[in-house]
């Protein structure tokens, strides 16, 4: 504290000292044990003075050695209080509670305990109290004041049962507390109504019945007494007075938990505020002789307290009681004295002022501001010291702390300015938001921890649990909703309890084929064969599991793994859709990578029939997923404008000025649905585009979307030796990477060195290998490199033939089987027609115009105005089937290069 004032401290724990006595009805016999259904009569001790003019006060005598106590002062038939018990039982009523009035109180001066009456309420001319339960019985009592029936419209009071022989008191603290006058005594008395008390006893079986309840305070009572340090009055009128805290909470609703032990917790409700007043209306005029003020605070620690006096005319003072020597909090009475603040009379003149700074560019950068900050007294002007605290609601809420984008700005001057001292605020760039909300779960359910997480094998890609829980395994799995997962560590599809009594499905690793570009075992990232689906059973040990890259920030976090399982987080607070490539390492080196699809579209995972141009008898229909593997809807990103209010208040004054700081909003990018890409036969997606439009008549590119975490954790990198194909293993241990070929001039347009034909299809048909590729849908069998999630494969070879009329490239645009044909440049894709043969009608599939990236590897082409989707079908060592469109038509079986990556639209196995 400064010279101008002093405070001097006298802390006093304060006690209210009442007991309750419970004897039987017309029984003068103390020892008389007591029976079931005997009814319970109260009496309670309390301080008693006549002329209160608010229910219920504290008295100001301190009674008792050490530690002392204060008493309370009841008001018969006006108090009341509500006594539960779980084993006790309403005379007349289904309850365990009652409420007794105060019928009577004797003021014994200098004792703790002095007997008073207390007797049922009321009600319809009949005392309805509380009757002994059974005997044997252990019985919990405990009570409340103020009792909710008092029929207050201030208070909010409450109390029941809780589990285990506890009570639950309910109760608030207003922010603005109203007070009666009292001129004789120059004291602001509180409204008692705030002035929450609990009691609690035991009593065993068969004890003679006597109940003891010693009443304690269940809120903190402040108590000022304000002086004036001259002896002339002060000509300026107190008005207000004010409580506030930088750490507490002050006002608001709480809940405490009482056990038989006594007060076991407080609960503060969400929102609770940070200060208490009181408005003094016209004022009073201090002056040598005290000035008595009382406040109420919620019960807990109260911290970093802040005491504001206002006065007429707009003048205040500001007295911080930060430390331990000035404040002290009685955790047993919760009751604080702080007597003789003293208040000089010329408080002088203070001069504050602030400039409100210019308007922030939305990328960043400074601007500037002015303080006058000074104090004018007996003619010399003295700078005077302020601090500041910020508001990002609009003044409801306010910090110390710097609002998040806000990266510098002064929070105090010790010193202040007469002439205004200048400062600098600099903000950071104001980032780019999407509009997408996320519709799906955003609560964690039971897989709360990492010894919870559901194993995504035993769950389809709809989170419908495998019978008794088996495990079914992919390289790609979905995930719905936050939490924590886990993924086994096993080689694609080789892992399948569902089908195979053992579990290994070799088929999908060792097909024992022979043949030119055949493999007959699949191979690892060592060039190997696999042996067996467990990643450990092949001799292998994964000593780490990294996210190697995500499209959107912290989509996943807590990535680890052991021998047997990758373990993952996805965080209710940043969940949306997107996706990410996890990799399984030993040592330095990647032995195995999964694709984790985080989407709220499950209704779009399901499949719709669709019947190729071959399929004449209609009997053999591709059961297709309603979006693309990976797909992310459509979205906008801007950045609205934003603001923070920085209020600035003065030392020692306690005035406050505010300015605001602002920044400028922009707009972004408008993103189309996009989805990931894949290298023909590669099981690991391409980082997505981020669905900016193409030029839709060149080969202007997009640019890529933003990976996460920063640093490159997504490898776009150009493979060093440009026009050489990689070997499969090779692929294995580095899947974030785009294998960049030559293909023009007849160069190599396989991103592989081995051009095997089976990867995706264990079958390994190609063209023109099997004569009967042209009039039937060959089933492909999956393999361990196939990209998709579990029960899906990439399609055959004729899935998309029934988009056309002929059943291959269209010459006329009314070839075309889609319902869209005059809005496809608007729609960015086509609405084909799903049914058997060749008519223009019926349900319809829509296939998105992504756009596709060459194998030269430079980015991600015509996004909105060209599509094409692999089929597991190679057409020789260089090329793979697939389907094209754009507004000019559709090539149902198109060849394109394996090195290309193109969308995959899943095809139910």
């Amino acid at each position: 504290m400064n010279g101008e004032s002093s405070i001097m401290q006298t802390m006093n724990k304060l006690f209210c000292g009442l007991m309750a006595l419970a004897a039987l009805v017309a029984c003068t016999r103390e020892n008389l044990v007591h029976g079931a259904g005997d009814e319970i009569v109260f009496g309670a001790s309390t301080g008693y003075e006549n002329g209160l003019e608010t229910r219920t006060e504290y008295s100001g005598d301190l009674v008792g050695t050490s530690p002392k106590y204060e008493r309370i002062n009841w008001v018969p038939n006006e108090d009341r209080i509500r006594v539960y018990s779980g084993q006790a039982t309403h005379r007349y009523k289904d309850q365990h509670w009652a409420d007794y009035q105060i019928t009577a109180a004797t003021n014994t001066t200098g004792e703790r305990n002095s007997k008073a009456t207390l007797a049922p309420v009321v009600e319809v001319g009949t005392a309805n109290g509380l009757v002994w339960g059974d005997p044997s019985d252990v019985h919990y009592f405990y009570a409340l004041y103020p009792a909710p029936s008092m029929g207050s419209t201030a208070a909010s009071a409450s109390i029941s049962g809780a589990s285990n022989n506890k009570a639950t008191i309910s109760g608030s603290i207003p922010a603005e507390q109203p007070v009666v006058w009292n001129a004789a005594k120059r004291e602001y008395k509180p409204d008692m109504n705030y002035a929450y008390m609990y009691a609690v006893a035991k009593v065993e079986p068969q004890v003679p019945g006597e109940v003891k309840l010693g009443f304690k305070p269940l809120m903190t009572a402040v108590e000022l007494n304000l002086v004036a340090l001259s002896a002339d009055p002060l000509t300026a009128r107190l008005t207000s007075v004010t409580l506030s805290s930088a750490e507490s909470k002050m006002s608001g609703s709480f809940t405490a938990t009482l056990s038989e032990d006594g007060l076991e917790a407080v609960s503060v409700a969400e929102g609770a505020g940070n200060s208490v007043s009181v408005s003094l209306g016209e004022g009073v005029t201090l002056s040598s002789q005290p000035l008595k003020i009382t406040l109420f605070a919620l019960p807990v620690e109260q911290k970093k307290i802040t005491l504001t006096l206002g006065f007429s005319g707009g003048l205040t003072r500001r007295l911080e009681l930060r430390d331990a020597t000035d404040w002290l909090t009685l955790t047993d009475c919760r009751k604080l004295y702080l007597n003789n603040v003293g208040v000089p009379s010329d408080i002088g003149t203070y001069h504050f002022s602030v400039t409100t700074p210019a308007t922030l560019g939305a990328t960043g950068g400074s601007t500037g501001f002015q303080v006058v900050s000074y104090r004018s007294k007996a003619g010399a002007n003295t700078g005077i010291g302020w601090t500041a605290a910020f508001s990002t609601d609009g003044g409801t809420n306010w910090s110390d702390e710097l609002p998040s984008w806000i990266t510098a700005c002064p929070v105090s001057d010790p010193d202040g300015s007469t002439a205004g001292e200048s400062f600098t605020v600099t903000a950071a760039v104001n980032e780019l938001v999407s509009s997408k909300v996320w519709q799906g779960t955003a609560t964690v359910g039971t897989n709360n921890s990492k010894d919870a997480a559901i194993d995504l094998s035993t769950r389809d890609v709809y989170g419908n649990a495998n019978s008794a829980d088996k495990r079914r395994s992919a390289n790609c799995y979905v995930v719905s909703a936050p939490g924590w997962y886990k993924i086994p560590a096993v080689y694609g599809n080789a892992l399948d309890e569902v089908i195979f009594s053992d579990g290994k499905n070799v088929l999908s690793y060792a097909n024992n084929r022979s043949g030119a570009n055949i493999l007959p075992r699949f191979l690892r990232h060592d060039g190997n064969g696999i042996t067996d689906p467990w990643i450990r059973n092949n001799g292998i040990t994964i000593s780490k599991a990294e996210i190697l890259w995500q499209d959107g920030k912290d989509l996943l976090s807590t990535v680890s793994a052991d021998a047997s399982y990758l373990y993952f987080y996805v965080a209710p607070e940043t969940i949306k859709q997107g996706n990410a490539l996890l990799g399984a390492f030993q040592g330095s080196t990647v032995v195995w990578s999964w694709h984790i699809w985080v989407t709220d579209r499950t209704s779009e995972l399901q499949t719709v029939n669709v019947y190729s141009r071959r399929d004449a008898d209609a009997t053999r229909p591709n059961r297709m997923m309603k979006m693309n593997l990976g797909w992310l809807d459509a979205e906008t990103y801007n950045a609205a404008p934003r603001s923070a209010v920085m209020r600035l208040t003065q030392n020692s004054s306690g005035e406050t000025v505010e300015m605001t700081i602002s920044q400028e909003g922009r707009s972004g990018r408008v993103s189309y649905g996009t989805a990931p890409t894949y290298q023909w036969g590669r099981k690991d997606p391409m980082l997505e585009s981020d669905g900016s439009i193409s030029d839709q008549y060149s080969d202007k590119l997009t640019p890529r979307m933003e990976q996460y975490p920063a640093g490159g954790a997504y490898l776009f990198i150009n493979h060093p030796t440009y026009n050489e194909p990689v070997s499969v293993p090779y692929s294995i241990q580095h899947p974030n990477r785009f294998y960049r070929v030559a293909y023009r001039d007849n160069g190599p347009g396989d991103w592989s060195t081995e051009h095997y034909f089976n990867l995706w299809n264990v079958n390994g048909i190609r063209e023109p290998g099997d004569a009967t590729i042209n009039d039937a849908d060959v089933k492909v069998v999956k393999t361990v490199y196939d990209p998709c999630p579990v029960g899906f494969t990439v399609p055959n070879r004729n899935a998309f033939t029934g988009f056309t009329t002929t059943g291959s490239k269209n010459t006329a645009l009314n070839q075309v089987r889609a319902s869209n044909t005059a809005t496809f440049t608007s729609d960015y894709g086509y609405s084909f027609y799903v049914s058997a043969g060749t008519s223009m009608s019926g349900a319809t599939l829509f296939f998105p115009a992504n756009g596709y990236q060459l194998s030269d590897g430079l980015g991600i082409r015509l996004v909105t105005n060209t599509g094409y989707y692999w089929t597991a079908t190679p057409t020789d060592g260089k090329g793979a089937r697939s389907l094209q469109l754009n507004r000019n038509g559709t090539d149902p079986l198109n060849s394109g290069f394996r090195g290309h990556a193109f969308s995959i639209r899943p095809a139910a196995e």
